[in-house]
């Protein structure tokens, strides 16, 4: 994979510019481009080939065989389809597509740098991590990389102790059976129901945790086909509503009629 990345030309900032783009391509597989214009999901050909390119560079369509994205030719139409695998997992396939959120170079930089350090037996420091940040201006990084130590906290992949960050310990911590345990829980609900895209990247998480201890991948346990995959974009809506739920507040849904709906736009919930 390594040398690959720099293939992405434009990520996105918001995951509902590509959503009905990567659903009708997923559920249906027989749209082309001048079919999306047409039924209103995206409004200009450069808009549809601008979400086709991301990906392309997404599943390395480019290369000599994709096991993921395939084309269908209908007369001098071009359509994208997922290719189907009755034994294969299509969630990490589909999940696959919110790694083109946009996260600036320098950002993923820093992240990587206050992750290694955090990784290491004196842990991260504004200081320690800023030693490998400078450049020929001396600029003062020092700023972002706190921030940076404090989303990493807060999202839960480091603890602080006082100036120090240091890994979460939690997966660590668990022995082989407990780990295994969560490893099916986790790969349960990634394929059967919500919450399903933390459950998909919990997983993997769960499988680099072993394969760093040496253990062997666990054989799968379910073979639950990829009917109820589609539902994995509507997890954004599905939190807006356990969150109404949590706090016992009303939700009102207002269906927009697929002609005026623009991408992402089938549904809301409001307080």
């Amino acid at each position: 994979m390594t040398g690959r990345w720099p293939l992405m030309r434009k990520n996105v900032r918001d995951f509902d510019c590509i959503r009905e783009v990567i659903e009708h391509i997923y559920r249906y597989g027989f749209y082309s481009r001048e079919d999306f214009i047409r039924e209103g999901i995206v409004g200009s050909p450069r808009a549809y080939d601008d979400i086709i390119r991301q990906l392309r560079d997404l599943y390395f369509l480019d290369e000599e065989d994709s096991s993921i994205l395939g084309t269908d030719t209908r007369g001098k139409y071009k359509c994208y389809r997922f290719k189907r695998d009755y034994f294969g997992d299509t969630v990490d396939d589909l999940t696959a597509a919110f790694g083109l959120f946009a996260v600036k170079g320098k950002a993923v930089e820093r992240i990587l740098c206050c992750l290694s350090r955090a990784a290491e037996g004196s842990g991260a420091t504004v200081s320690n991590v800023g030693t490998a940040y400078y450049d020929d201006e001396g600029t003062d990084f020092g700023p972002s990389i706190s921030r940076t130590l404090k989303d990493l906290s807060k999202s839960g992949y480091t603890v602080k102790d006082k100036t120090v960050h240091r890994l979460n310990p939690q997966l660590t911590q668990l022995s082989k059976t407990e780990l295994t345990s969560l490893y099916y829980l986790s790969a349960f609900f990634a394929g059967a129901g919500y919450p399903r895209v933390a459950a998909a990247f919990l997983k993997k998480t769960l499988l680099r945790e072993m394969r760093s201890r040496g253990l062997p991948d666990p054989p799968n346990a379910f073979l639950l086909r990829d009917n109820t995959c589609g539902n994995l974009f509507d997890e954004q809506v599905v939190y807006q509503l356990l969150e109404c739920c949590s706090h016992h507040v009303e939700a009102e849904l207002t269906m927009i009629k697929p002609e005026k709906a623009g991408p992402g736009k089938t549904g809301g919930a409001q307080n």
